[in-house]
């Protein structure tokens, strides 16, 4: 797409744009920058998003130290590279309330299988058992 920018505008602005089940991946790659959280949000759940904005997206949050609903977005999008989970998951995993995010890993079946593990570890089983159960399921897919 040459004029993503049109594109934003001819579909209401941002918001309007982003919430377009058929958004480009262009638009969704300029969106990405945007400075509205509302948007960022979105795009981090569109499925059209590409995997290296969602990345990119990720990396501007590391240097925040804090979480937000934003990294919960991103880990659950199958499409964010296992880098960017990663680097979300260090940053994220010693924060009280975290559980959303864990939810997010659990529920992604792109998740790296480390990830589930200490995630499995770190729960104890009675307080968390569908989590955990639900991360077994991920690992054994991941081994078939």
């Amino acid at each position: 797409m040459k004029y993503p920018r049109i594109w934003i505008a001819a579909h209401g602005g941002e918001i309007g744009a982003v919430t377009q089940k058929d958004a480009p991946a262009q638009v969704l790659a300029v969106l990405g920058r945007s400075d509205n959280y509302t948007v960022l949000e979105y795009v981090a759940r569109h499925p059209n998003t590409p995997a290296d904005t969602l990345a990119e997206m990720a990396a501007g949050l590391t240097g925040r130290g804090v979480m937000t609903l934003l990294d919960s977005y991103l880990v659950a999008n199958p499409k964010t590279p296992k880098a960017a989970l990663r680097d979300i998951f260090v940053r994220v995993r010693p924060q009280p309330g975290a559980n959303d995010v864990m939810w997010a890993f659990a529920r992604n079946s792109n998740a790296p299988i480390d990830i589930l593990k200490a995630i499995a570890e770190d729960y104890p089983e009675k307080v968390w058992a569908p989590l955990r159960d639900l991360i077994d399921k991920n690992i054994r897919s991941c081994r078939r």
